[in-house]
């Protein structure tokens, strides 16, 4: 049986009761920029509610912290491995009882793309890039650096520290793979999604996974 991620999106952008711990109220309050408050409050709340809704357990029970290399994970639910991306007015959350990783990024870089693969890229990456067509390179760049993002999140590795590390391995045009350069069974599959406004994605696991996706309407393509 192939491993299956659940994955529910959520607009961050909607009103909702919030459902966050004492601590989660003071650390929203140490954040100056009102924004950035309301979406860290959102975020956790909405997590709360997703995983409390897996798990049939009281969103209120739920603890979280963080392993060394800064993965999130619930204290005493061994059962239950999560991954969240946000970008934009957009929340993501992936579920399964395996590693997993997931990322999205609304945002365009303002630069040139080719440099900052040149940079931060393998070699491999930065060559995929450029055998794009110049109009293409900006979401091919998008896509590259959600795959890697997810597999590194999978692997609970810091991106900083391995983004160089990784390279994405293509089939029929599109990324089905991110694999560690020096260690060639150190892989994740990658399946690729956008959301309705054209928001790339991608879900990292060690298998190719059965995706259940909680709003398909959010979806363009998965």
């Amino acid at each position: 049986m192939p491993a299956e991620i659940e994955i529910c999106v959520v607009r961050l952008d909607e009103s909702r009761p919030l459902l966050v711990s004492d601590l989660e109220k003071t650390q929203a309050q140490g954040i100056p920029d009102a924004a950035r408050r309301t979406r860290f409050e959102r975020t956790r709340s909405a997590l709360r509610e997703t995983l409390a809704g897996r798990l049939g357990i009281a969103a209120e029970t739920l603890e979280f912290r963080r392993d060394p290399a800064g993965k999130p994970f619930i204290i005493n639910e061994s059962v239950c491995e999560f991954s969240i991306s946000h970008s934009g007015e957009w929340l993501v959350i992936a579920m399964s009882d395996v590693p997993v990783g997931i990322d999205i990024e609304t945002r365009t870089p303002g630069v040139d793309v080719t440099k900052l693969a040149t940079r931060f890229f393998s070699a491999n990456d930065a060559t995929l890039l450029n055998a794009c067509p110049p109009h293409e390179r900006n979401a091919h760049f998008a896509k590259q650096w959600v795959a890697k993002e997810a597999a590194l999140k999978a692997a609970g590795a810091g991106i900083a520290q391995h983004l160089h590390n990784t390279e994405c391995v293509l089939a029929n045009g599109e990324i089905c793979e991110v694999r560690w350069i020096a260690d060639s069974l150190n892989r994740f599959a990658i399946r690729n999604f956008t959301l309705i406004d054209g928001t790339p994605g991608a879900v990292a696991c060690a298998e190719i996974p059965e995706i259940r996706w909680r709003d398909p309407a959010c979806l363009r393509v998965c």
